[in-house]
Protein backbone atom coordinates (compact mmCIF):
# COMPACT_ATOMS: atom_id res chain seq x y z
CA UNK A 1 0.00 0.00 0.00
CA UNK A 2 2.73 2.13 -0.50
CA UNK A 3 1.38 3.83 -3.70
CA UNK A 4 -1.60 4.84 -1.40
CA UNK A 5 -0.13 7.94 0.22
CA UNK A 6 1.35 9.35 -3.13
CA UNK A 7 -2.19 8.80 -4.73
CA UNK A 8 -3.38 11.31 -1.84
CA UNK A 9 -0.19 13.56 -2.15
CA UNK A 10 -1.07 14.11 -5.92
CA UNK A 11 -4.66 14.49 -5.75
CA UNK A 12 -4.06 16.84 -2.58
CA UNK A 13 -1.74 18.97 -4.52
CA UNK A 14 -3.86 18.87 -7.24
CA UNK A 15 -6.69 21.06 -5.49
CA UNK A 16 -4.50 23.15 -3.17
CA UNK A 17 -3.18 24.24 -6.62
CA UNK A 18 -6.17 25.72 -6.72
CA UNK A 19 -6.63 23.34 -10.46
CA UNK A 20 -9.89 22.43 -11.16
CA UNK A 21 -8.22 19.03 -12.88
CA UNK A 22 -8.31 16.10 -10.29
CA UNK A 23 -6.09 13.18 -11.28
CA UNK A 24 -7.96 10.31 -11.52
CA UNK A 25 -5.73 6.49 -10.59
CA UNK A 26 -6.99 2.98 -10.72
CA UNK A 27 -7.20 2.54 -7.33
CA UNK A 28 -10.11 5.43 -7.00
CA UNK A 29 -13.39 4.14 -6.52
CA UNK A 30 -16.53 6.17 -8.02
CA UNK A 31 -20.29 5.74 -7.58
CA UNK A 32 -20.74 3.01 -9.58
CA UNK A 33 -18.32 0.90 -8.39
CA UNK A 34 -19.25 -1.70 -5.82
CA UNK A 35 -18.34 -5.43 -4.97
CA UNK A 36 -21.38 -6.65 -6.72
CA UNK A 37 -20.19 -5.92 -9.79
CA UNK A 38 -19.32 -8.25 -12.16
CA UNK A 39 -16.28 -7.76 -14.53
CA UNK A 40 -16.59 -11.36 -16.06
CA UNK A 41 -18.37 -14.44 -16.02
CA UNK A 42 -15.48 -17.13 -15.62
CA UNK A 43 -15.47 -17.89 -12.03
CA UNK A 44 -11.29 -19.13 -10.18
CA UNK A 45 -12.27 -22.58 -9.33
CA UNK A 46 -8.16 -23.49 -9.41
CA UNK A 47 -8.02 -25.95 -12.53
CA UNK A 48 -8.99 -22.99 -14.31
CA UNK A 49 -7.23 -20.47 -13.78
CA UNK A 50 -5.79 -19.71 -17.02
CA UNK A 51 -9.40 -19.02 -18.22
CA UNK A 52 -9.55 -17.32 -15.43
CA UNK A 53 -6.51 -15.02 -15.77
CA UNK A 54 -7.14 -13.94 -19.79
CA UNK A 55 -10.35 -12.66 -19.04
CA UNK A 56 -10.09 -9.02 -19.66
CA UNK A 57 -12.41 -6.56 -19.64
CA UNK A 58 -12.89 -6.53 -23.76
CA UNK A 59 -12.82 -10.34 -24.12
CA UNK A 60 -15.70 -11.15 -20.83
CA UNK A 61 -17.78 -8.31 -22.99
CA UNK A 62 -17.99 -10.28 -25.75
CA UNK A 63 -18.11 -13.48 -23.95
CA UNK A 64 -20.98 -12.38 -22.24
CA UNK A 65 -22.52 -12.02 -25.42
CA UNK A 66 -22.40 -15.35 -26.22
CA UNK A 67 -24.89 -18.43 -25.26
CA UNK A 68 -23.49 -20.48 -22.38
CA UNK A 69 -23.17 -23.44 -24.93
CA UNK A 70 -20.80 -21.21 -26.88
CA UNK A 71 -19.02 -19.79 -24.53
CA UNK A 72 -17.11 -22.98 -23.64
CA UNK A 73 -15.88 -23.18 -27.43
CA UNK A 74 -14.34 -20.04 -27.37
CA UNK A 75 -13.43 -19.29 -24.31
CA UNK A 76 -9.03 -19.75 -24.49
CA UNK A 77 -8.51 -16.91 -27.31
CA UNK A 78 -6.13 -14.96 -25.34
CA UNK A 79 -7.02 -11.51 -26.75
CA UNK A 80 -10.13 -9.21 -27.79
CA UNK A 81 -8.66 -9.41 -31.34
CA UNK A 82 -8.07 -13.86 -31.43
CA UNK A 83 -11.47 -14.16 -30.06
CA UNK A 84 -13.43 -12.06 -32.68
CA UNK A 85 -11.55 -13.64 -35.30
CA UNK A 86 -12.49 -16.86 -34.14
CA UNK A 87 -16.17 -16.14 -34.00
CA UNK A 88 -15.97 -14.81 -37.31
CA UNK A 89 -14.20 -17.63 -39.06
CA UNK A 90 -16.68 -20.06 -37.05
CA UNK A 91 -20.07 -18.09 -37.35
CA UNK A 92 -20.17 -15.93 -40.45
CA UNK A 93 -21.24 -18.03 -43.68
CA UNK A 94 -21.76 -16.57 -46.90
CA UNK A 95 -25.39 -16.86 -46.92
CA UNK A 96 -26.58 -17.59 -50.86
CA UNK A 97 -30.18 -17.33 -50.36
CA UNK A 98 -30.25 -14.02 -48.16
CA UNK A 99 -27.67 -12.40 -50.94
CA UNK A 100 -30.54 -13.43 -53.70
CA UNK A 101 -33.14 -11.60 -51.50
CA UNK A 102 -31.16 -8.47 -50.88
CA UNK A 103 -30.92 -8.46 -55.04
CA UNK A 104 -34.16 -8.45 -55.30
CA UNK A 105 -35.24 -5.97 -52.64
CA UNK A 106 -33.06 -3.37 -53.64
CA UNK A 107 -34.59 -4.16 -57.49
CA UNK A 108 -37.93 -3.31 -55.95
CA UNK A 109 -36.43 -0.97 -53.79
CA UNK A 110 -38.54 2.33 -54.94
CA UNK A 111 -39.13 6.45 -53.58
CA UNK A 112 -42.72 6.02 -53.93
CA UNK A 113 -43.59 9.52 -52.63
CA UNK A 114 -40.73 9.22 -50.04
CA UNK A 115 -38.29 12.41 -49.23
CA UNK A 116 -35.58 11.54 -51.65
CA UNK A 117 -33.43 11.43 -48.19
CA UNK A 118 -35.22 8.68 -46.87
CA UNK A 119 -35.14 6.49 -50.20
CA UNK A 120 -31.78 7.11 -50.22
CA UNK A 121 -31.46 5.86 -46.12
CA UNK A 122 -33.70 2.51 -47.34
CA UNK A 123 -30.89 1.94 -50.07
CA UNK A 124 -28.26 2.36 -48.21
CA UNK A 125 -29.48 0.18 -45.14
CA UNK A 126 -29.71 -2.69 -48.23
CA UNK A 127 -26.38 -2.03 -50.11
CA UNK A 128 -24.49 -2.07 -46.50
CA UNK A 129 -25.67 -5.40 -46.32
CA UNK A 130 -25.47 -6.58 -49.52
CA UNK A 131 -21.42 -5.07 -49.39
CA UNK A 132 -21.09 -7.21 -46.11
CA UNK A 133 -22.45 -10.21 -47.01
CA UNK A 134 -21.39 -10.79 -50.85
CA UNK A 135 -17.70 -8.86 -49.77
CA UNK A 136 -15.85 -8.43 -53.36
CA UNK A 137 -13.01 -10.30 -53.95
CA UNK A 138 -9.34 -8.89 -53.83
CA UNK A 139 -5.67 -10.67 -54.98
CA UNK A 140 -4.09 -13.02 -52.46
CA UNK A 141 -1.24 -14.12 -54.81
CA UNK A 142 0.60 -10.30 -54.34
CA UNK A 143 1.37 -10.65 -58.03
CA UNK A 144 -1.75 -8.79 -59.35
CA UNK A 145 -1.17 -5.68 -61.42
CA UNK A 146 -4.41 -4.99 -62.97
CA UNK A 147 -6.28 -3.37 -60.33
CA UNK A 148 -9.52 -5.94 -60.29
CA UNK A 149 -10.44 -5.02 -56.93
CA UNK A 150 -10.54 -1.13 -58.10
CA UNK A 151 -12.50 -1.89 -60.97
CA UNK A 152 -14.96 -4.29 -59.36
CA UNK A 153 -15.25 -1.76 -56.55
CA UNK A 154 -16.01 0.93 -59.44
CA UNK A 155 -18.69 -1.59 -61.25
CA UNK A 156 -20.82 -1.68 -57.90
CA UNK A 157 -20.56 1.67 -57.52
CA UNK A 158 -22.09 2.26 -61.22
CA UNK A 159 -24.63 -0.33 -60.32
CA UNK A 160 -25.44 1.49 -57.09
CA UNK A 161 -26.34 4.99 -59.39
CA UNK A 162 -28.18 3.16 -61.31
CA UNK A 163 -30.43 1.38 -58.56
CA UNK A 164 -30.72 5.31 -56.78
CA UNK A 165 -31.39 6.88 -59.86
CA UNK A 166 -34.28 4.31 -61.60
CA UNK A 167 -35.97 3.82 -58.11
CA UNK A 168 -36.87 7.60 -58.14
CA UNK A 169 -40.57 8.63 -59.26
CA UNK A 170 -40.92 9.35 -62.57
CA UNK A 171 -42.93 12.13 -62.49
CA UNK A 172 -40.69 13.94 -60.10
CA UNK A 173 -37.60 13.20 -61.45
CA UNK A 174 -38.07 11.52 -64.78
CA UNK A 175 -36.38 14.20 -66.94
CA UNK A 176 -33.31 14.17 -64.89
CA UNK A 177 -32.62 10.73 -64.70
CA UNK A 178 -32.43 10.05 -68.66
CA UNK A 179 -30.03 13.43 -68.52
CA UNK A 180 -27.52 11.29 -66.20
CA UNK A 181 -28.20 7.89 -67.55
CA UNK A 182 -27.30 9.24 -70.85
CA UNK A 183 -23.76 10.78 -69.64
CA UNK A 184 -20.46 8.94 -70.22
CA UNK A 185 -18.98 8.08 -68.45
CA UNK A 186 -21.53 8.42 -65.53
CA UNK A 187 -21.09 11.00 -62.68
CA UNK A 188 -19.07 10.05 -59.73
CA UNK A 189 -21.10 9.84 -56.95
CA UNK A 190 -20.03 7.40 -54.08
CA UNK A 191 -24.12 7.67 -53.49
CA UNK A 192 -23.86 9.42 -50.63
CA UNK A 193 -26.40 12.26 -50.13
Amino acid sequence: MADAPEKNNANKAEHEGGGSKKTYSPYDLNASDNPGNIITQVQLRGENYDEWARASIIVSWILNTIEPSLRSTVAYAETAHNLWEDIKERFSVVNGPRIQQLRSDLSRCKQEGMVVATYFGKLKVLWDEFANSDKIPSCTCGGCKCGIGAQLEKRREEEKVHQLLMGLDDASYGTVRSNILASDPLPQTHCRL
